[in-house]
């Protein structure tokens, strides 16, 4: 006798949020997370404080301490967002983990619409959506951040089979683009922690870092809807006055000394070049050449015959612009 199908089982979740003198925005995110309704089990908020030394920052959390839901932990730090999502992903008890900076916001049906494709779609491990920027109230772009994307929205759109979006395997994707955000990131916690979790020593371009890593032995499944807001203001981390490409490079040069990694060696000095490239020109066009001498030498250490390269360095050694 054939028997009935058996339903899905309802996933359950673990939202992990790092959190640093976000005393002005917590509230809102903390918001976005609890009113989430669906076909999910939202076990945990663990909110993780990376050593917070303003007053209503450390008011705040002792205030959201208060919910049911909300569990607050502590980083050794403060040490950027790496480790506490770290501590939150290792003290998750969830099979499923979903993260949100304290600064950012979920849309109404953001985990659901997530929850959908992991309930359809047995093998999905690692599900995310777009978002848009955000100035806080009813000020936010226009144009989606990842299918809006000159580069990131064909790169998306080519995998669509079926009326789902599927980039089978994409670590060659997360080199070359970013087709995907933490914000609205859904994944299993074996498959973060058989990563390695998130580089603690990057404190920009950790996120796409990972989704290199776990794109070796992970589909990523996209929902292409506006689920999230990534807020801007003025003490966003991506507002630090570094170097362009300077994170992103350093994430390829782990990758590159990666065995893992050994079949996209091509594809990561090639973007490595391109990025020592724009570092170049940014500095010469400062005048600053010195380091625009050390980021035509990185370009060469990348590729030793790119013509355009050789030729910066001559002319940042003779400080022409």
């Amino acid at each position: 006798m054939n028997q009935a199908p058996q339903p899905p089982t309802t996933p359950k979740i673990s939202v992990v949020i790092p959190y640093h003198n976000r005393a002005d925005y917590i509230d809102e995110t903390l918001d976005s997370v609890l009113s989430q309704k669906g076909g999910f089990e939202l076990v945990e908020v663990l909110v993780v404080d990376d050593h917070s030394d303003d007053p209503a920052s450390l008011e705040a959390l002792e205030r959201i301490a208060r919910h049911d839901l909300v569990r607050v932990l502590t980083n050794e730090g403060p040490q950027g967002p790496s480790a506490p999502r770290n501590v939150g992903v290792r003290a998750a008890r969830s099979d499923w983990l979903a993260f949100i900076d304290s600064d950012d916001v979920w849309l109404e049906g953001s985990l659901a619409a997530r929850v959908a494709i992991a309930r359809s779609e047995p093998s999905a491990q690692w599900i995310s959506g777009d978002y848009c920027y955000w100035y806080g109230g009813d000020r936010r772009e226009a144009t989606s951040v990842i299918l809006g994307c000159s580069h990131n929205g064909p790169l998306v759109r080519r995998a669509e089979k079926n009326g789902r979006i599927c980039l089978e395997r994409p670590a060659a994707a997360f080199i070359e683009g970013n087709p995907s955000w933490t914000g609205t990131t859904l994944v299993r916690k074996d498959l973060v922690l058989s990563a390695g979790g998130f580089d603690e020593t990057l404190t920009q371009a950790e996120d796409r870092d990972l989704w290199m890593r776990l794109g070796l032995d992970a589909d990523l499944w996209f929902l292409p809807e506006v689920i999230a807001l990534a807020r801007r203001h003025e003490t966003n981390i991506t507002n630090r006055p570094d170097p362009p490409d300077m994170w992103n490079l350093r994430a390829y040069r782990k990758r590159l000394a990666d065995p893992r990694f050994a079949p996209y060696r091509a594809i990561l000095r090639a973007k490595m070049l391109q990025c020592y490239k724009r570092q170049a020109r940014r500095f010469r066009d400062c005048g600053e050449f010195r380091c625009a001498m050390r980021a035509y030498a990185g370009a060469i250490s990348a590729h030793p015959w790119d013509v355009e390269a050789w030729r910066g360095l001559a002319a940042s050694t003779i400080r022409k612009r």
